[in-house]
């Protein structure tokens, strides 16, 4: 009996030795991933970040990613292209037109996302871009850029070009959310907006009911930002060409949308639309003279 108390003493000083060993290690087992700088995220430090305070994510991240679709990480290489191209067309672009980078800083999102793929709904339409509350602005399919021979009334073909039309829609979004335009917009095609059956209508139709595209039939929000994006995006003559294929109810309804869109522009954000149009067209044009891989500081 007395051995039988002696082995157990035994074990339980053994366990409490092994429990003192056992005790917290002063190194954590999580180590934070250490991410290697390439020379585009010092490129990036520089010319977007500190003159805009504009954070360039092309890294997938979890976090930042919608799961409700499949989406893969942005290739290095037109990520390095399309933020090139988007800083000179887009952010340059609107400093051209405000004389300053200050308002380019102040009032553009803070957050890109690029995604390698497009995101495509369950009702057949595509995702090109989304905006979030003013601040974060994703654009997907990056990997299906093509940078040569960029063309700019190539309305539908020319991936490039639309990004920029998307960047412009995506502001638009940001900037009516932060200013809400007025009521009076919305009156002029208030029984017309019909949400996602927009997908089942053709450009005859949405002109004819006095939208520039058939995606500008959703709502008043994208009615808004559709009919600014493609008015500076696009030619003058491009403009009129799609206009005139509209009803002459359809043209006036189109006409009486730009007229608010143009005071609300100027008187809140000190835009006027014909110089967001010309220099973007301009820097568009530009692009096919520069090189999209030049990451070098300067």
């Amino acid at each position: 009996m007395r051995k039988i108390i002696y082995y157990l003493m035994f074990f339980a000083l053994l366990s409490i030795v092994s429990c003192s060993e056992d005790g917290p290690d002063s190194e954590s087992i999580f180590v934070d991933d250490t991410m290697e700088r390439t020379q585009f995220d010092k490129w990036l430090d520089h010319y977007f970040i500190a003159p805009y305070n504009i954070k360039w994510e092309y890294r997938m991240l979890d976090a930042e990613s919608d799961l409700g679709y499949f989406l893969v990480p942005a290739d290095y290489l037109p990520s390095v292209k399309f933020a090139i191209a988007f800083k000179h067309v887009i952010l340059e672009g609107y400093d051209e037109v405000w004389g300053n980078t200050y308002n380019t800083k102040a009032y553009f999102p803070k957050y890109f996302y690029i995604v390698g793929n497009y995101a495509y709904n369950n009702n057949g339409t595509t995702v090109l871009g989304t905006a979030e509350a003013g601040i974060k602005i994703s654009f997907y399919g990056v990997n299906n850029y093509v940078f040569d021979n960029i063309k700019i009334d190539d309305d539908y073909e020319d991936a490039i070009v639309r990004r920029f039309k998307t960047a412009h829609h995506e502001f638009t979004h940001s900037m009516h959310q932060q200013i809400p335009f007025s009521d009076d917009f919305r009156i002029i095609s208030l029984t017309d907006y019909i949400e996602d059956d927009w997908n089942n209508k053709t450009l005859e139709d949405a002109l004819d009911n006095g939208f520039i595209t058939t995606y500008a039939r959703k709502n008043a929000n994208e009615d808004f930002a559709e009919l600014y994006s493609w008015y500076v995006t696009y030619s003058a003559a491009w403009w009129e060409a799609r206009v005139a294929q509209a009803s002459d109810e359809g043209k006036a309804k189109i006409n009486q949308k730009l007229s608010i869109l143009r005071t609300y522009m100027k008187n809140n954000w000190d835009l006027d639309l014909d110089e967001v149009r010309n220099i973007t067209l301009s820097r568009i044009s530009e692009l096919n003279s520069i090189d999209l891989t030049d990451i070098e500081i300067k």
